[in-house]
């Protein structure tokens, strides 16, 4: 009898045990795994932060970019509505932005047509960042009628500053092209009337760069878009002038790409 009691109670005991052992197995990993949820959770809100940090800022330095252009185009405007009936000046303020400026692409100072009769049709003061130096040209011919350009005529049509989506700028001397995007301000007389307008440009490609200079980590990259949902800035530069944000979800609907276009209007 006394045998049988010990074997129940070492049966017992022994059960005891593995359910103690098993509950504190059950404790320690369901507290493992909330602690590492939780570690996880730390991780991603970090990481959030610190790629909003880094977004804020690169947006605050872009606005300034922006603003400085606007600035710098306003200024000239109003010195050339202060002479506009002196041609000889438009080339000096128009060089005059891009030695204050070195990171403007270009600047135009461009007239209607006849506006100075001895100059001809055309009279377009033009200056461009030509390596280390500054080329300032007379801009404007039959092969390139700068008046019926989309940077002059939204200016014009819309009667206030804006800025344009990319498009290709072409340089007549160097025969080459420059991806750009443009801020217009029209230039009036006194009587009100739209006797030109300035366009300063930046380019796109050192833009990109600008911008894609803040990675909040290695493998992340900056896109920019217009309020067409047109690229300003993408890692892939073809993209630029091909495509919109809306292009890919023709075949491929994607929500959050949908709604970021739109936010962008």
């Amino acid at each position: 009898m006394k045998k049988l009691i010990a074997y129940f109670r070492r049966r017992l005991s022994v059960r005891l045990s593995l359910c103690v052992v098993l509950f504190a197995a059950v404790i320690f990993n369901a507290s493992l795994g909330f602690f590492v949820w939780q570690a996880r959770e730390a991780v991603h809100q970090e990481a959030i932060s610190r790629a909003t940090q880094i977004l804020d800022k690169t947006s605050l330095r872009v606005e300034g970019i922006l603003n400085r252009v606007e600035v710098a185009t306003q200024m000239t405007g109003w010195l050339v509505q202060r002479h506009p009936d002196k041609a000889d000046s438009m080339f000096v303020y128009s060089r005059g932005m891009l030695l204050n400026n070195p990171d403007f692409y270009n600047c135009s100072i461009a007239f209607e047509p006849y506006h100075f009769e001895d100059k001809g049709r055309y009279f377009s003061a033009y200056s461009l960042h030509d390596g280390d130096t500054i080329r300032t040209i007379q801009g404007g011919s039959d092969h390139y009628q700068y008046f019926y350009m989309d940077w002059y005529l939204m200016a014009k049509l819309l009667d206030r500053p804006c800025w344009t989506e990319p498009y290709m700028d072409y340089d007549a001397p160097s025969n080459s092209y420059g991806m750009v995007t443009s801020y217009c301000q029209t230039i009036k007389d006194k009587e009100g009337a739209v006797i030109g307008v300035v366009n300063t440009s930046l380019s796109l490609n050192w833009l990109s760069k600008t911008i894609s200079e803040t990675k909040p980590y290695p493998n992340s990259y900056s896109i920019m878009i217009g309020r067409g949902g047109t690229y300003f800035v993408h890692p892939d530069t073809a993209k630029i002038t091909r495509q919109t944000i809306f292009t890919q979800t023709i075949d491929r609907p994607d929500t959050v790409l949908t709604a970021l276009g739109h936010a962008a209007r």
